[in-house]
């Protein structure tokens, strides 16, 4: 009986310290925010991104970057205009 008391106790511990932490989710979010704000040609990394791998950190840098040339959209889909550098987006005529 009393292991299963500090067996609870410590699970109730250690969960009650994960709630502090901030989700993957949040911290990317965060980063992605740090690495918009910095000014151009600054390629240290955010204080925000240090919990992050540096592969996940490196593939946040160049998703940013395409979302700011305009390659990628806010909805994360490819926006053919800005990939090809122009507004215009080429659709076929209606009846084609």
């Amino acid at each position: 009986m009393r292991a299963r008391i500090t067996a609870s106790t410590v699970l109730l511990a250690a969960l009650a310290g994960c709630t502090n932490q901030a989700t993957r989710a949040e911290i990317e979010t965060r980063c992605a925010q740090a690495i918009a704000d910095r000014s151009d040609g600054d390629k240290t990394k955010p204080a925000a991104c240090e919990p992050l791998r540096k592969d996940d950190y490196e593939a946040l840098v160049i998703s940013v970057g395409l979302r700011d040339a305009g390659v990628v959209g806010d909805d994360g889909r490819i926006d053919p205009g800005g990939l090809l550098g122009t507004t215009e987006t080429s659709e076929a005529p209606a009846g084609e």
